[in-house]
């Protein structure tokens, strides 16, 4: 969930998501609020977390899900 909110979030970075929720304490209650997180793991877990998933397994859906907008006119 951690690696959702970073893109949901449109962090620049790992690094820059990671600095914020330990830093910021409203951030780390979004947080737990928005996406069930307890704790948020460090920028160097994340990437050993979600480098290794094949993006072959989401094309599929990310490509359904634009024609899905495109077609409702959404892009434009």
């Amino acid at each position: 969930m951690s690696g959702l909110a970073v893109m949901h979030l449109k962090y620049p970075s790992l690094l820059q998501f990671d600095r914020d929720c330990v830093k910021k304490p409203d951030k780390l209650r979004n947080m737990k609020s928005l996406y069930g997180v307890g704790r948020v793991p460090c920028d160097t877990y994340l990437r050993e977390m979600l480098d290794p998933v094949e993006t072959r397994y989401l094309r599929t859906f990310f490509t359904r899900l634009f024609a899905f907008v495109q077609r409702s006119g959404r892009l434009r």
